[in-house]
């Protein structure tokens, strides 16, 4: 997932593998439904504030001269439904084209850990905490479009671009800080996935 600019974009990790899960049926060539379980494990990286930057949402910049390390982490997880259209590439073979609108829900923890700075106290403009965490779930819209074939009777792939309305969340409040300014604020995800299915 990506944060938005002044929200996070930049200081808190943005880029990872995530995971899966589906099973699908169909009504007739054309229509299907799928229900799927979908994760991002945890993933962290070490963000670096100096004089001038401001931490995700807060009002007041570090002073000049100072800089501080934070540990921010993030991760999620969620369960889909939706529709399934599918269209026949070729006239002869499996190979099919398809897309799939649904909604789901989305279950987002993050957490900012302080590490150090030049003063020796977890300080940063607006806030002064050692811990900020954030937690936040919704409802929002999955698009997918992709191409899927069945290369046994049994097992098949699946190659799909998928894209989430996280900019449905808006600004998550730190649970700690929630009438502060200080927040993140993911923004709209776009995916490739490549999967293996089975058939029964």
């Amino acid at each position: 997932v990506g944060f938005k600019p002044g929200f996070g974009e930049g200081f808190m990790p943005s880029n990872s593998i995530d995971y899966e899960f589906f099973f699908g049926g169909q009504s007739n060539q054309y229509f299907g439904f799928e229900l799927g379980f979908t994760s991002t494990p945890k993933i962290n990286k070490y963000s670096t504030l100096y004089g001038g930057d401001y931490y995700p949402g807060a009002i007041r910049a570090l002073e000049p001269g100072t800089w501080q390390t934070w540990q921010p982490e993030y991760d999620n997880f969620g369960f889909y439904c939706g529709i399934n259209r599918y269209i026949q590439i070729l006239s002869t073979g499996n190979l099919r084209g398809f897309g799939f609108v649904g909604l789901t829900y989305i279950d987002i923890h993050a957490a900012t850990n302080f590490i150090a700075d030049d003063l020796g106290v977890p300080s940063s403009g607006d806030i002064n905490a050692a811990l900020t965490t954030y937690d936040a779930n919704k409802i929002i819209t999955m698009i997918k479009l992709g191409l899927e074939q069945n290369f046994t009777p049994y097992i098949g792939w699946r190659f799909a671009y998928t894209w989430k309305n996280y900019a449905a969340f808006g600004k998550i409040h730190s649970l700690e800080y929630p009438d502060l300014p200080v927040a993140i604020m993911p923004k709209n995800t776009n995916a490739l996935y490549l999967s293996v299915f089975l058939v029964f």
